[in-house]
């Protein structure tokens, strides 16, 4: 089974890492639910990486490699973007983004909610990691 892809920065190219993380998991027990979620996890910061890291300039790239270690999945998602260091973001403030409507700023809060590990680091490379864990 293959356990890694590259996909260009746009958008479009979302649907395959979630049909890719989808088909990842599909040999292990885990509920339709517990599988959107990681999806859920995956895309979204697949997501940020291409708009706020790589500005969706589809010359760059975005390297997703999963991985089964016991009892989690590793996901590994690198590029050489902008870094962005999501382990010193706090939560939003949930109620004044619907107050004012702000349309964004709350995906990461929940990403952070799904996922048991976040970690962004860079490498000495130059790539940027992001790497998130998830039990079962």
């Amino acid at each position: 089974m293959n356990n890694s892809i590259r996909i260009s920065c746009d958008l479009t190219n979302l649907i395959e890492v979630r049909n890719f993380v989808r088909e990842f998991l599909m040999p292990y027990a885990l509920t339709e639910n517990e599988v959107n979620l990681i999806v859920f996890a995956v895309d979204e910061i697949s997501a940020n990486l291409i708009i706020h890291a790589n500005q969706k300039d589809n010359s760059k790239y975005i390297y997703l490699t999963i991985t089964k270690e016991q009892n989690s999945f590793i996901f590994e998602l690198s590029d050489q973007g902008v870094f962005f260091d999501g382990n010193t973001l706090d939560d939003p403030n949930l109620k004044h983004i619907i107050q004012i409507g702000q349309k964004g700023g709350i995906g990461l809060a929940m990403v952070k909610r799904i996922v048991d590990k976040l970690e962004f680091t860079t490498n000495d490379k130059g790539m940027n990691i992001c790497r998130i864990q998830v039990t079962i």
